[in-house]
């Protein structure tokens, strides 16, 4: 199971995202697609008009990215983010507070000055079938249907693919 797979079944609506500094949250709003990809779409503060608040998205690969970069050097870094993930970087550095945020939430991950460094224990997590398993516990990736509108994203996209 891939990490935007782990994000679809562990990560649900209205969520709210960790972010280093105590700013007001970022709330997940749920999945669809930005960039021409899957993506998870949150909703972060719109200081004008709190009622209207601004959406931002960040797309399978991308994930897929970060979370590599996350397993291969033990950390994901805002300069690493703005070199490699350029056109996430553009949409806002929010995604990279997102990114780290996530994988906080998925324990993969603290945040430490700047950056977000893999959680260490003598545990590291595995990724099982329908399980997500480190330091801090078990968090079950099961759920209930997914809502409509993610199931006709996901019918979509596999019908793009030719599947």
């Amino acid at each position: 199971m891939g990490i935007f797979e782990e994000i679809e079944r562990a990560i649900r609506p209205g969520m709210a995202i960790p972010k280093p500094q105590t700013e007001r949250d970022f709330v997940v709003k749920g999945f669809g697609i930005r960039r021409g990809q899957p993506a998870l779409i949150y909703f972060i503060p719109n200081n004008k008009n709190p009622a209207n608040p601004y959406q931002k998205g960040i797309t399978n690969s991308e994930w897929v990215a970060a979370f590599q970069q996350l397993e291969r050097s033990g950390e994901f870094s805002r300069e690493w983010f703005e070199k490699y993930l350029p056109n996430c970087a553009k949409e806002g550095g929010c995604n990279f507070k997102t990114i780290g945020g996530i994988f906080q939430l998925l324990k993969l991950a603290d945040y430490e000055r700047g950056r977000y460094r893999r959680v260490q224990s003598s545990d590291p997590p595995r990724r099982q079938a329908g399980v997500l398993a480190g330091k801090m516990g078990i968090i079950p990736l099961t759920h209930p249907a997914p809502p409509a509108h993610k199931m006709l994203i996901s019918a979509s996209f596999r019908e793009s693919l030719g599947s």
